[in-house]
């Protein structure tokens, strides 16, 4: 498979990538399990090149200052080196794209292959409703497994600040 790696400049370009493809955030659509689109949805999106501009919610900018925070906290925690990722990959004959919050691989190790880092800032309440024995929701589950697919790398994880503990 061809991974295409596009620099975007601006987030109104990165948005326009997204329209052609489906994305991490919209995958679990295809398996009947996200809180956010049902699949019928997702074929009118694509069918009809639509964008979903949502307008940012508190939680949402809360979510975003505090990614880099987090990314800090895992480079100190765990000794990973953390590099952000500010391009969106696609593989253009499968129509499937994604862009990842964070790469990261042992600091210590400098053999060691690269992984994916997913982050994610959860309310308590969530977690504890939604996170089963500390598992992530499948739908998180399913948006790792598809960056894995589109960025070419085996492993990733799922970090989470909860409740911001």
């Amino acid at each position: 498979m061809k991974i295409e790696r596009i620099s975007t400049e601006t987030d109104e370009q990165w948005l326009e990538l997204r329209t052609k493809d489906i994305t991490s955030t919209e995958i679990s659509s295809l398996f009947g399990c996200s809180p956010y689109m049902t699949p019928f949805e997702l074929w009118q999106r694509k069918h009809k090149n639509l964008r979903l501009d949502l307008e940012p919610n508190e939680r949402m900018n809360w979510g975003l200052r505090l990614q880099d925070a987090i990314a800090v906290g895992l480079k100190e925690e765990h000794g990973w080196e953390m590099r952000r990722i500010n391009q969106y990959f696609r593989l253009p004959e499968e129509r499937l794209g994604s862009s990842f919050d964070y790469k990261g691989a042992v600091a210590s190790d400098e053999q060691a292959p690269w992984f994916l880092v997913e982050i994610k800032n959860v309310d308590g309440l969530v977690f504890r409703d939604s996170w089963i024995g500390g598992e992530a929701p499948l739908h998180i589950e399913i948006q790792l497994q598809h960056q894995l697919l589109v960025s070419g790398l085996t492993k990733g994880y799922i970090a989470a600040l909860v409740g911001g503990n």
